[in-house]
């Protein structure tokens, strides 16, 4: 080989290589630490169990996670209860709103609005949601202040939630 055929092979090495760091950067960039636990709690009919395993947390400081709350809980009175507590899925995955902000251990209620069944991620924690469906989720923290990213579908960063003390 010569000199040059031997830049050219280094240069693109170099190019592939700094390409590749910078795509596994963006995947990652809206992911947040692995310090967050979100439990689910009332559900209408319609909803369903989260499909995600549970979030790991740190065996210092292990606590149980709230179990669901068994009471059944109809879409018209969880608009009404959680009137500014909500965030909706339209047709094409756009959030509604698009940010939040909560204090620690807050409930919010996720609504998807489409006739298609989605998966809504909060942070690292996955939710099927039938069409029309929706969940009602316990958003909480260890660090503080915190920011959650959430993911409809295949649509990443849709929305982000940011917990505070």
């Amino acid at each position: 080989m010569t000199k040059q055929q031997i830049r050219i092979v280094i240069g693109s090495i170099v190019i592939i290589a700094i390409a590749t760091l910078v795509i596994y950067v963006n995947m990652n960039q809206g992911r947040p630490k692995k310090n967050y636990q979100i439990t689910n709690s009332a559900s209408g009919a319609s909803a369903q169990t989260p499909k995600a395993s549970p979030v790991k947390v740190p065996t210092a400081n292990k606590t149980a996670a709230p179990k669901p709350t068994q009471q059944a809980l109809t879409y018209e009175a969880a608009v009404k209860q959680y009137e500014n507590r909500r965030m909706q899925f339209n047709q094409s995955c756009g959030a509604s709103p698009s940010y939040m902000m909560f204090k620690n251990n807050s409930a919010l209620m996720i609504d998807n609005r489409s006739s298609v069944k989605r998966t809504i991620a909060i942070g690292e924690k996955s939710y099927a949601l039938n069409p029309y469906g929706f969940l009602i989720v316990t958003l909480t923290s260890k660090t503080l202040p915190g920011s959650l990213g959430v993911n409809c579908d295949k649509q990443y960063n849709v929305a982000k939630i940011s917990l505070q003390p």
